[in-house]
């Protein structure tokens, strides 16, 4: 034991790509590169509209907006369908999910009265530039790897596995 605990050191940390640190403990807190969501999106299949216009009577479906096209533009007293994930267009400040609307002939939609925000995830709700993503020490697990994916640097400063020699 006494040769063992004199020849056994610590692992150096190294840096390693996001996709090479599954199930790897972290050296270093790595922070937030880039904000999630990366702007107002859609947290469900619905309309977007604004709330002033939803329940006086249906409004008219002016498109599609699907996630990752740029931003659009929402005229008042008009909707447009929206997936999730999608960028919310200007102009709209509320979204209704597809199974709370009632489509109408002539490519209407007759929408229930939301409050503003509804069903919206805000740009940097789950994290924003800056935020620790993980403590040093934490293990990687796919939960963790996937935020990290998204949000955080390139490379990771990592424990790699220890390599045992049996003589």
């Amino acid at each position: 034991r006494v040769l063992l605990a004199q020849n056994v050191h610590a692992l150096e940390p190294v840096n390693l790509a996001v996709s090479a640190v599954a199930g790897l403990r972290l050296a270093d807190a790595p922070r937030a590169q880039f904000d999630l969501p990366p702007a107002d999106v859609s947290a469900m299949d619905g309309y977007a509209a604004r709330a002033k216009d939803l329940g006086a009577g249906p409004l008219p479906i002016v498109g599609d907006i699907c996630a990752g096209m740029p931003q659009t533009r929402l005229a008042s007293g008009t909707s447009a369908r929206i997936q999730t994930g999608a960028e919310i267009p200007i102009g709209a400040d509320v979204v209704i999910p597809q199974e709370q609307a009632v489509s109408e002939p002539g490519g209407r939609v007759r929408l229930r009265p939301s409050s503003p925000g509804s069903f919206i995830r805000k740009l940097g709700e789950v994290c924003s530039v800056g935020t620790v993503l993980a403590d040093a020490g934490e293990v990687i697990t796919p939960h963790l790897l996937g935020l990290l994916a998204c949000a955080g640097p390139a490379l990771l400063k990592v424990t790699p596995r220890p390599r045992i020699v049996i003589v």
